[in-house]
């Protein structure tokens, strides 16, 4: 989790290592800006963040998947996702060759090539509180999942082509573009929606 501002705007980019969810949040709750951390507790197989707060009556625990308060003084609230990309560092290095990267190198005994998840990300069953039903890709399959209207949609990252792939869903032409850099951008009636 980074709490930053861009462009003027306080924003949260999050990401969970267990289920491959990399997301930017406005970090505005009820008006006010927020600071964000990780709570170290899973709910439904993703990381919970909480909003720092002088008082702990006044924190939330919030899925990172969902951008939703789940428990708390916040419980059902919503952050607004920020457009944003997900890139491999090669295909961005070229694009933005001065980008700096945080070292590994912190002065703390860390064992970054270690994955403490191990299989997981490969293995048929979903755990932490999660349950998965559905046969038409597999449990932890990579999708680009969209909101209109309350209804949901995801498209399977693998079967995407590059270029665009046309489809309609709630009453708007929704047009998925990915690049040969992998990047998918996703328009619905010309406009574009925020995907996770």
């Amino acid at each position: 989790i980074v709490n930053d501002t861009i462009q003027g705007e306080p924003v949260l980019v999050t990401y969970c290592p267990l289920c491959a969810t990399g997301i930017v949040f406005e970090r505005v709750v009820a008006g006010a800006e927020q600071e964000f951390g990780v709570s170290g507790r899973l709910w439904r197989s993703n990381l919970l963040m909480y909003n720092r707060a002088d008082d702990e009556k006044n924190e939330s625990l919030w899925s990172q998947v969902l951008g939703e308060a789940v428990l708390g003084v916040n419980t059902g609230e919503k952050l607004a996702i920020v457009p944003s990309d997900i890139v491999r560092w090669a295909d961005w290095k070229k694009l933005h060759p001065s980008t700096l990267v945080l070292s590994a190198d912190t002065g703390a005994a860390r064992d970054y090539g270690r994955d403490p998840y191990e299989d997981y990300y490969t293995s048929e069953s979903v755990s932490f509180g999660a349950s998965f039903n559905d046969t038409r890709l597999h449990p932890k399959a990579l999708v680009a999942g969209i909101e209109i209207s309350g209804k949901y949609k995801a498209y399977s990252i693998e079967a995407l082509k590059v270029g665009e792939t046309r489809d309609t869903f709630e009453g708007n032409d929704v047009v998925v573009n990915k690049d040969s850099a992998g990047r998918i951008t996703i328009t619905a009636s010309g406009e574009r929606v925020s995907h996770i």
